[in-house]
C-alpha cells in the first residue's frame, strides 16, 4: 500500500509509513477525503515536497467525484508547486491531471488547454 503523503510502497497490512512514520490509510477514488487529509500534512512541515503529487492525485478523485472546477484548480496549483520545486516526475502527473478536467470539459477551448497541457507534460 503506498502511503498518501510520501508515497512510499510499504508492506501489506501496516499501519503507518515505514518511511515518514504517516498513518496507513485507504483512499476513496470517489471523494478523496483522505487525500485531503495527507494534502494538509504534506503543506504543514517536513512533508512539503510532495504537495504537488498529492494536489494531482486530489484533483483526480476530485475529478471523479464530478468537482470539475476544484479538481481544474488543484491539478493547476500542483503544476505550479510541482515546477517550483523541480519536481518533473510530479510536475508530469499534475499536467496528465489537468489534462484530464480539461477533458471532461469538451469545449473548443478546453480542448485546446488540455492540448496546451499534454504538450508540456
Amino acid at each position: 500500500m503506498n502511503c498518501a503523503v510520501c508515497r512510499h510502497e510499504n508492506r501489506p497490512g501496516a499501519k503507518f509509513c515505514e518511511q515518514c512514520a504517516a498513518p496507513i490509510k485507504r483512499l476513496c477514488a470517489s471523494c478523496g477525503a483522505e487525500l485531503e487529509e495527507a494534502l494538509r500534512a504534506a503543506i504543514s512541515g517536513a512533508n512539503r515536497m510532495f504537495e504537488g503529487g498529492v494536489r494531482a492525485e486530489l484533483a483526480k478523485a476530485l475529478l471523479g467525484r464530478g468537482d470539475l472546477d476544484r479538481a481544474e484548480h488543484e491539478a493547476q496549483t500542483a503544476v505550479t508547486v510541482a515546477h517550483a520545486q523541480h519536481s518533473r516526475c510530479d510536475e508530469l502527473g499534475a499536467h496528465l491531471a489537468l489534462a484530464h478536467t480539461q477533458l471532461r470539459r469538451a469545449d473548443a477551448a478546453a480542448l485546446a488547454r488540455a492540448e496546451q497541457a499534454l504538450v508540456r507534460a
